[in-house]
């Protein structure tokens, strides 16, 4: 019997009796030199497939015989961040009790905690952070929170839990400078704007690098995002530290749209900024005359 036979599927024969939960074919296998480690062309390992299916017996016997806790395939999955994105707490639970690295970061910077709250996962970050899971972790692409994450899925409660129950600083800045409302608005997430808000979010909140919530709406556009941010009290004229206003955001941008909606909630178009600007002193130096005539005409006579 040849025992690293590899299906057209990409499992291996220590894979199908991992996930058939057998320990002692398990057992049979590595002492005929299975390769405990061994990751199959689809990018898959015995333990991954046993953590990912929920067999404890077969996660036991494969780490017994030396299974790496925090091996990463070349897709970028370990045995826990797969079972913290799938919501098996009792796995998680077990490979953490293994000494499996809690905030474990594969090579975009993922670990469990991002996974389970990207999925809504509660319970499994509930476990992560008895085991010490950071809520301020940032991924190494796209600088993520955990917080983040959930926003960008519009996982509610896993916001409210984040911040209420484990500390999850709503304003937390991150190392691109931006912060989880700031992606909310980026993407249109208005269920997670209100939860963030409702959770203490400042709406009005400026990062380091000069960006807030509404100037982030106004330069992608979003209609949504703008009317429901100045429903929550954004300071429509509000102006940062390097001397732009929405309305200027969205100028520059040439988001017409976006223009005329921050003009229907007041936004001053003659308006001059620290730097001695106004959105329309921008509208010309950057030849748009279409958010010239939109301009002009919401001038007061």
């Amino acid at each position: 019997m040849d025992v690293e036979f590899e299906s057209k599927n990409g499992t291996t024969v220590l894979m199908e009796a991992a996930l058939a939960n057998q320990p002692k074919v398990i057992a049979v296998l590595l002492n005929a030199k299975a390769e405990v480690n061994r990751e199959s062309k689809a990018g898959k390992t015995a333990l991954v497939e046993a953590c990912v299916h929920n067999k404890a017996q077969a996660a036991l016997k494969l780490i017994e015989h030396n299974a790496q806790l925090d091996h990463e395939t070349k897709q970028g999955h370990t045995a826990l961040g797969r079972a913290a994105w799938n919501g098996q707490v009792a796995m998680v639970d077990f490979l953490l009790s293994q000494k499996a690295t809690v905030d474990f970061q594969t090579r975009v910077g993922n670990a469990a905690l991002h996974n389970a709250a990207w999925q809504g996962e509660i319970a499994c970050i509930e476990k992560l952070r008895e085991y010490g899971s950071s809520v301020s972790l940032e991924t190494n692409k796209g600088f993520k929170t955990p917080l983040i994450k959930a926003a960008l899925n519009d996982q509610l409660e896993t916001i409210k839990k984040l911040i209420v129950k484990h500390g999850a600083e709503p304003e937390q800045e991150t190392r691109d400078g931006t912060t989880a409302l700031i992606q909310a608005a980026a993407t249109g997430r208005i269920k997670a704007i209100k939860t963030l808000i409702a959770s203490n979010a400042r709406v009005d909140f400026e990062t380091s690098t000069g960006r807030s919530a509404l100037g982030t709406a106004a330069m992608v556009g979003d209609i949504k995002a703008i009317t429901e941010l100045v429903m929550q009290r954004a300071e429509v004229n509000l102006e940062t530290s390097y001397g732009r206003t929405p309305l200027i955001q969205a100028v520059l941008c040439k988001q017409q749209k976006a223009i005329a909606t921050l003009l229907q909630m007041r936004a001053t178009a003659e308006t001059m900024t620290k730097t001695g600007q106004t959105a329309i002193t921008y509208a010309t130096s950057s030849n748009n005359t279409a958010a010239m005539k939109l301009l002009t005409n919401n001038l007061q006579p």
